[in-house]
């Protein structure tokens, strides 16, 4: 198998959020360029969910030289957060950290993007939050 592509895009399952992420990963140009997996609440809980183990696998799989996408979302059921949305963002945040950290180590020649999408209204659609403080 000589399969390539790009990256890998870790998401929640939430079909709310889905419609921006592919548009997210449109204008990215990745459409057709990434191994999608896809679960409630994405990175919580990422060890019981053998996420690291599925990066590895796509990695040598796919020969995936350039990225990682964390993606994650308002309101998320998985999270059961009764919270404003900075309070969602920071929680969450926490999380996509801590498992970019554990990607990072195994594989430090991909960057990781950590992104958190709103679901409608005012806000914008997609907050990257490498560059927030922890």
């Amino acid at each position: 198998m000589n399969a390539k592509c790009r990256a890998v895009v870790i998401s929640c399952m939430d079909f709310r959020f889905h419609a921006r992420l592919y548009e997210f990963l449109q204008r990215e140009g990745l459409c057709g360029q990434y191994d999608l997996v896809s679960i409630p609440g994405a990175c919580l809980n990422y060890t019981t969910k053998h996420l690291v183990e599925i990066v590895e696998l796509a990695v040598k799989l796919h020969d995936i030289k350039d990225s990682v996408y964390l993606c994650h979302h308002e309101d998320c059921g998985a999270y059961q957060l009764q919270a404003p949305l900075q309070e969602q963002i920071s929680c969450q945040a926490q999380d996509m950290r801590s498992f970019a950290r554990q990607v990072q180590e195994k594989f430090p020649q991909l960057t990781i993007h950590l992104l958190f999408f709103t679901l409608e209204g005012d806000q914008p659609m997609c907050i990257a939050l490498n560059e927030e403080e922890e």
